[in-house]
Parts: C-alpha cells; sequence; structure tokens
C-alpha cells in the first residue's frame, strides 16, 4: 500500500506506476554551529558573511540530485530562507564593518589585536558526504575574502576539539522538528546576551504569550545569526492512489517504529 523512498534513483523507476507521492522532512538537518567563544566567529558580521557565501543549491547538488534535500537558515524543520546566497552582501556586510583585505583575506583590528578571517572548520573523516559539503563551503566561503581550514578527524577527536575550544566551526547532523525542544536551542544558539534573554522569556511562558515568545525567539536566531543552516533532508512516502489522509505528513514520525508494531515486508 505504501513505502518510503531516499533514492533518486528509486524515484524514476516508479514512475511508470500508478502513484502518488508525498514528500516530507524526517528530522535530519545539516548545519554549521560556531564556537561561541571564537574571537572570529563571535562577531556578527562574519556570521553573516559566511552565510551570504553559501550557495547551497550549489552544496546540495554536490550531494544529492536536490529531490531529497532543501535549504534551511535555522533550527525550525520547516522555516522562512531570509539569508540568500549574496557576494555582494558578503563583501559589503564586511566592508561596512571596517574589514580590509590583504592577500585576499579580510582582516582588521579587534580590541588592539589584528584579526584574519582564517576560521578553522571541523568536520567527520569518516563521513563521505560531510566531507563534500565540508569542500563546498571552503570553496564558496574562500571567493570571498574568508579563508577556511578544514581539519578532516574522527567524532572522538572532533569533540576533544570541541571541548578544548580548539575550533570556530563544526559541521554538524541534528535531527528537529517542527517545535524543538529549548534545551537543544539553548545548547546550540545561545551565543549572546540578545540570544540568552529570548530563550529566558521563552522558558517563562505563560499559555497566552508562548506563540508570540516563540516567534520572538525565532526572528533573534535569525537576526544573530546564531548557526548557519545549509539543508534538511526529505523523504518520499509513495502510496496507491486509493489511500486518503496522506496530504498532512506531519504525524509521518509514527512510522519511525513501524516495524515493531507491525510486519515490514522486505523486499
Amino acid at each position: 500500500d505504501m513505502f518510503f523512498l531516499f533514492s533518486d534513483s528509486i524515484m524514476t523507476l516508479i514512475g511508470k506506476h500508478d502513484y502518488n507521492v508525498k514528500k516530507y522532512r524526517d528530522g535530519q538537518c545539516l548545519f554549521l554551529f560556531g564556537n561561541k567563544n571564537s574571537n572570529k566567529y563571535s562577531i556578527k558580521e562574519v556570521r553573516q558573511a559566511i552565510t551570504f557565501s553559501l550557495n547551497r543549491d550549489e552544496i546540495i547538488n554536490e550531494v544529492s540530485n536536490s529531490t531529497f534535500y532543501d535549504k534551511i537558515d535555522i533550527p525550525y524543520i520547516y522555516s522562512d530562507i531570509k539569508y540568500r546566497y549574496d557576494v555582494y552582501g558578503a563583501d559589503n556586510v564586511l566592508l561596512s564593518n571596517g574589514w580590509t583585505k590583504t592577500s585576499g583575506i579580510y582582516g582588521k583590528n579587534v580590541n588592539g589585536s589584528y584579526v584574519s578571517l582564517t576560521l578553522k572548520l571541523l568536520v567527520n573523516v569518516n563521513d563521505t558526504n560531510k566531507v563534500k559539503v565540508a569542500e563546498k563551503i571552503k570553496e564558496q566561503v574562500e571567493k570571498n575574502g574568508i579563508r577556511i581550514n578544514i581539519e578532516k578527524l574522527t567524532l572522538e577527536q572532533i569533540s576533544e576539539k570541541i571541548a578544548q575550544n580548539d575550533f570556530d566551526l563544526v559541521l554538524a547532523d541534528v535531527y528537529i522538528n517542527n517545535y524543538p525542544d529549548i534545551s537543544f536551542l539553548n545548547q546550540y544558539v545561545n551565543i549572546n546576551d540578545t540570544v540568552n534573554k529570548k530563550i529566558i522569556q521563552l522558558e517563562n511562558s505563560t499559555p497566552e504569550n508562548i506563540e508570540k515568545n516563540i516567534l520572538d525567539l525565532q526572528n533573534t536566531i535569525y537576526e544573530e545569526v546564531c548557526v548557519i543552516g545549509i539543508m534538511a533532508r526529505n523523504t518520499n512516502i509513495v502510496y496507491q492512489k486509493d489511500i486518503q489522509g496522506i496530504e498532512d505528513t506531519n504525524y509521518m514520525k509514527i512510522f519511525n517504529d513501524f516495524s515493531s508494531i507491525v510486519k515490514v515486508k522486505e523486499e
């Protein structure tokens, strides 16, 4: 009656059959998370410039034929895309804040010390797709005067680097739903006092103002560029045309443990 697809090649095969296809996000998202203690990532215009530099359509095509991925900005599984690819925007946001290029790399004096925009990006060496994405990010960002040094490490080594604050960026998968747990946001998004105030405001919400406070936090995450979204993975559910009620896919998570409650036939 129905089955799930994760592959472009299989999708081409079912086209000849009499099925409906519904796409939904399965929760897996890829983000660039930053070190809020980094003297580079902690600067807002640097985060903005990195985001403007990313052509996420090109990155997605590097990993897939794009059928199974969508662009994402922030840790809400369905959200607007407010930061779009804009090479002029990347340059302008740095130039307007006093950054200048030396040997093709932006830099400026910050609190009495010269800061060159050379950032360290950690990526899992054993994840081929993440390595491809990291290399594409490096290529795109360096065109706009921000150098990226990729360190391909094991997960254990990445954890050690994060514990030592020895990184600027890390490329990571997270699994989220439509309404992320506040503890998730607190762990990854709370990069400065502006964001922290909105998180506390949401934690102290009443039923009357919780919707407004969620929106306030979401807008602040956009404004502060707390994390840099890359893409969210999609799954296709393929089902016979006479089956009704699959227009709304928000409930699809009930199928996560399908095999534990019914017999699933694998072919």
